[in-house]
């Protein structure tokens, strides 16, 4: 089941910037960014004899019922980019060493740079972001088990050929690269053999180019809480709307991305590949996008509130300010408000380097810089404004109680909003926050809050919907 369920994977990333990063083909990673591909820093077994025998109990807690370690999937990709369209062949092989997670002895000898140890931290991140949720809940929502793996060597190997007639002077036809995926968290979701859906975490490892660099304070992911946390966020989104068309259209936008994602080399053909890849940009799928980052910025509203609104992440490298609810300012100092223009950059369809950033094809060279063609930067820019709008004094357990309200009332809403296009989409969420607070307060007037936040909203009514 869990070989399946990796190959059929939809990520739903932690990426601090653009996602995947691009490796020379044959000579090792030329340059890496976080969620891309890099040369794997393996943490060790504390006890391997526990693992080789199937000694011991399997690690697990709340609601994680199995922890796997192991190598995952070997994945080759050909993308051959044609004058009129684009063509996809996959080809995925199983490796055979992945197993459960065992623990023989007592808990509290594992060492924390140990398999082992990485994986109880975040069994204890995830288990302590359940027990909050599970306190906080305003319904009788119940989070469904998933299942934890650690440090998979999920290497990938892409071809891609372009139509000579495309090329521009100077650029190969034909472009070749492999390598592990590193730097990474995930939330994944699929189907067994039986079609019973399957929810699992990642951490992969992180890499040796990134760690020399310093990226997150030299920690790897699992060690920072808020991005288990955050991934568990996805856990709940999900939960709560699984049966509607918001969690399709995530699917839908993340399994054309995961075709792309490791294709760094692509953006070299930024015209020819934003040509290619309009035709698949059209309000269906700026809608999708925009449920995307509506998820991520619920993960990070999620995170932030299950940590009793102190992120940690304050001087991090990577983290501090440009995913800090509290903080009003990205780390180059734009501020976090939803103006039309930051729409019209997400959305985009004349500047190549946004829509291959929204693929995720960018290379930066610091972990601080972002792009707002990011569903994450925009997700971060949604959770500070409905952060905001829902806060009223600094009552943390009022606030978590109405951000609840809001995501049960995405839910159960009428399915017709789910069809607009994506700005419209997401007045619409927004105003769903509004009358949450309303609902409390029929007289308090949030106009102001709206303007600063959401001042591309001016103008419009969202809520107003025929049934």
């Amino acid at each position: 089941m869990f070989l399946r369920m990796m190959l059929s994977i939809s990520f739903l990333s932690f990426a601090y910037g653009c996602g995947s990063g691009s490796s020379g083909g044959g000579g090792g990673p030329k340059g890496v960014r976080e969620g891309g591909l890099g040369t794997p820093v393996s943490l060790a077994l504390q006890d391997p004899n526990c693992q080789k025998n199937s000694s011991g109990l399997t690690l697990q807690g709340g609601p994680v019922n199995r922890s796997y370690t192991g190598e995952g999937v070997y994945q080759g990709m050909e993308l051959k980019l044609l004058s009129k369209h684009v063509r996809f062949m996959i080809e995925a092989k199983d490796q055979s060493n992945i197993s459960e997670l065992r623990l023989c002895g007592n808990r509290d000898n594992v060492k924390s740079n140990t398999v082992e140890g990485a994986t109880i931290q975040v069994l204890d991140d995830i288990t302590a972001a359940n027990e909050f949720f599970q306190r906080s809940r305003i319904d009788s929502k119940q989070t469904t088990q998933l299942s934890l793996n650690m440090f998979p060597m999920y290497e990938q190997y892409v071809k891609v050929e372009v139509d000579p007639d495309l090329v521009e002077p100077g650029n190969p036809s034909t472009i070749e690269q492999g390598g592990y995926i590193t730097d990474n968290a995930a939330w994944t979701y699929s189907e067994d053999d039986s079609n019973n859906k399957v929810y699992s975490m990642i951490f992969f490892p992180k890499s040796k180019e990134l760690a020399a660099k310093n990226w997150f304070n030299g920690k790897g992911l699992w060690e920072i809480p808020f991005v288990a946390k955050h991934e568990f966020g996805h856990h709940v989104f999900s939960e709560y709307m699984k049966y509607t068309p918001a969690f399709d259209a995530i699917l839908s936008w993340y399994g054309n991305r995961e075709k792309f994602q490791s294709m760094g080399t692509l953006s070299s053909y930024g015209s020819i590949a934003n040509s290619l890849l309009l035709a698949r940009m059209g309000e269906s799928s700026q809608r999708e996008v925009m449920w995307v980052a509506i998820n991520e910025g619920f993960a990070d509203l999620f995170a932030y509130l299950s940590m009793g609104g102190n992120d940690q992440l304050t001087d991090f490298a990577c983290f501090s300010k440009n995913r800090q609810l509290s903080e009003a300012k990205f780390h180059d100092g734009r501020s976090k408000v939803m103006t039309r223009s930051v729409l019209d950059e997400f959305f985009t369809d004349s500047d190549s380097e946004s829509i291959i950033g929204l693929l995720g094809l960018e290379e930066e060279d610091s972990c601080q810089s972002y792009s707002l063609a990011d569903p994450h930067m925009i997700g971060a820019i949604i959770a500070h404004g409905i952060l905001n709008i829902l806060s009223d004094g600094d009552d943390i357990d009022e606030l978590t109680i109405r951000t609840f309200k809001w995501m049960k009332s995405l839910s159960t809403s009428s399915s017709r909003y789910y069809n607009r296009s994506g700005s419209d989409l997401l007045s619409y969420v927004v105003s769903k926050a509004v009358d949450v607070v309303k609902a409390e307060n029929p007289s308090i007037n949030l106009d102001e809050k709206l303007g600063k936040y959401f001042p591309f909203m001016q103008g419009r009514n969202p809520g107003v919907i025929e049934d």
